[in-house]
């Protein structure tokens, strides 16, 4: 009888780190909806690049979102993995934030990261809890669970934005400005997410940021 062997294969991982610069144009009338606006667009650089120093116990996975701590370290979000990461801005030093589960401190396909004030990090973790991290320490603080599903969030301030398609009502996003989990919704969608809700199910992904008093809404 003929055996056959079976050799595991250990997968290689490596992640690494682009750093952009962007630059405003520097000629013409760059207002908004002027001829010059339309042919001017900021350009951006590559500044550098770093590898991340991984391990066979701890690797980037399926990076989802990133952010930038205010000492220069980078927070990763792993959706494949469930973990969210930190590492210093030479690509040295990663550790592990939060890992898989889902109790307190834990996540599971966490999406959209966010840095509040100089103190908080925020973890949208799956579409209806936000788990909060202090920075210093890197420890667990918190779970606020929310009301409406959202499929993304930005730093607004001292608030979280939520990419939140409520087609019913026709907001595109909500606003949480206290640790309540009431959400101010606002904003308007396009009417075809109104007037077919399939269409508001399939593709009613929004992605938001925060551009001084604008709210931005990609759908």
């Amino acid at each position: 009888e003929r055996r056959m062997r079976h050799r595991k294969i250990r997968p290689t991982w490596s992640g690494a780190l682009l750093f952009f610069a962007a630059c405003q144009p520097t000629s013409g009338d760059t207002r908004p909806g002027s001829a010059a606006s339309a042919d001017s667009v900021a350009a951006i650089s590559l500044i550098d690049s770093v590898r991340i120093q991984e391990s066979d116990s701890l690797y980037v996975g399926r990076p989802n979102a990133i952010a930038l701590g205010p000492d220069g370290s980078v927070f990763i979000s792993d959706i494949a993995e469930h973990k969210i990461l930190r590492v210093a801005r030479t690509g040295e030093g990663l550790v592990r934030v939060a890992g898989r589960g889902g109790g307190p401190g834990e996540v599971s396909s966490p999406s959209s990261i966010t840095i509040l004030g100089d103190g908080i990090l925020a973890v949208l973790n799956g579409r209806k809890r936000i788990e909060w991290f202090d920075l210093a320490t890197l420890r667990y603080r918190s779970t606020l669970r929310i009301t409406s599903p959202a499929t993304s969030f930005a730093a607004g301030g001292d608030a979280l934005l939520f990419g939140s398609l409520l087609a019913d009502s026709g907001h595109a996003f909500a606003i949480l400005a206290d640790s309540t989990g009431a959400l101010r919704r606002g904003g308007t969608v396009p009417t075809i997410y109104t007037q077919s809700p399939p269409v508001a199910q399939a593709f009613g992904g929004i992605a938001v940021a925060h551009d001084g008093d604008a709210v931005l809404g990609l759908f």
